[in-house]
């Protein structure tokens, strides 16, 4: 009987993406809804299953990304928006197919085609409305995690009375791959 119960859970958390996939073609600004619609969807929870992982926000103590797996990590905080737009176009990262998009709500996006931080720069206002609740790129060996939480810069003076900290997070690691792979094996939602 608890495989039922487990079976309707995920039934539940599907619709759920497949809705907040129709309200993120809404919210977002031209050109992500069409990019969205021709990317291959993908049910989250397969995704971090596969990654034997738990979603963000709590990857900083959570499975998916510990800093001893890293070939290469860094974390940035920001208390401004802006801050955070010239960080990531000052990165330039290619990321190779097959990419992983999540966005912390609705499922993960598959491109095939290469991306750049520049579409983490487009869904920036998503985060700062609170529409999104965070902007994770990945493929076979690197990521980009962009996120915010209610607090203050611990290491260094406010530049603004907002209680709003915005993290970039960038890393590089081999098991990234067969996350990814197993994208691929995962059913179309």
């Amino acid at each position: 009987m608890e495989f039922s119960h487990t079976r309707l859970q995920k039934k539940v958390q599907q619709n759920k993406e497949r809705r907040e996939h129709d309200r993120l073609q809404k919210v977002c600004k031209s050109p992500i809804p069409e990019m969205l619609r021709s990317w291959r969807r993908v049910f989250s929870q397969d995704f971090f299953e596969a990654m034997h992982a738990s979603p963000f926000p709590t990857y900083e103590n959570g499975k998916l990304i510990t800093k001893d797996n890293f070939e290469v990590y860094f974390c940035i905080e920001y208390d401004q928006i802006a801050h955070v737009q010239e960080q990531l176009i000052n990165i330039q990262i290619t990321f190779n197919p097959s990419v992983a998009i999540y966005l912390g709500i609705g499922p993960i996006y598959e491109s095939r085609i290469p991306l750049n931080q520049e579409l983490a720069v487009n869904l920036l206002p998503l985060l700062s409305s609170g529409d999104i609740r965070y902007i994770l790129m990945a493929d076979r060996g690197a990521g980009l995690i962009v996120d915010s939480y209610c607090g203050y810069l611990q290491t260094r003076p406010p530049t603004t009375s907002e209680e709003v900290v915005y993290e970039i997070v960038y890393y590089q690691t081999n098991q990234q791959k067969d996350a990814i792979d197993a994208l691929t094996l995962a059913p179309d939602l």
